[in-house]
C-alpha cells in the first residue's frame, strides 16, 4: 500500500507526502510530472477537524497533560492524509 501522491490527470507521483501533508483544501499546487492543477479534497480538512475533537476531548482527561493523545492524534491525521484522501483535479 502506497501514500496516495499519484497525478489524477497523467498517473505519475504529483509531489511527495511532506508536501501533500501541508497542502489544505482551499489550496492547490501544480503537478511536477505534466504541470497541471492538483489538491486535496475537503475530505481532508473535515478528516483533521475530527481527529483534533477527538484527540482533544481524550487527551483532556488523560494524564502527561494528553501530550501521547496529541502524538497519536497527530500520527493519525498523517496516515489518514497520506494513505486515505487521494489527490483531485484543479
Amino acid at each position: 500500500m502506497s501514500y496516495k501522491t499519484t497525478c489524477p490527470h497523467c498517473g505519475h507521483q504529483a509531489l511527495g507526502l511532506t508536501r501533500k501533508l501541508l497542502l489544505g483544501p482551499a489550496g492547490s499546487t501544480r503537478c511536477r510530472h505534466c504541470g497541471r492543477g492538483i489538491g486535496v479534497s475537503w475530505f481532508a480538512f473535515f478528516a483533521f477537524i475530527g481527529i483534533a475533537i477527538i484527540t482533544a476531548v481524550v487527551g483532556y482527561n488523560s494524564s502527561l497533560f494528553g501530550l501521547e493523545w496529541w502524538v497519536a492524534g497527530a500520527l493519525l491525521m498523517v496516515l489518514v492524509q497520506g494513505y486515505l484522501i487521494p489527490l483531485e483535479e484543479r
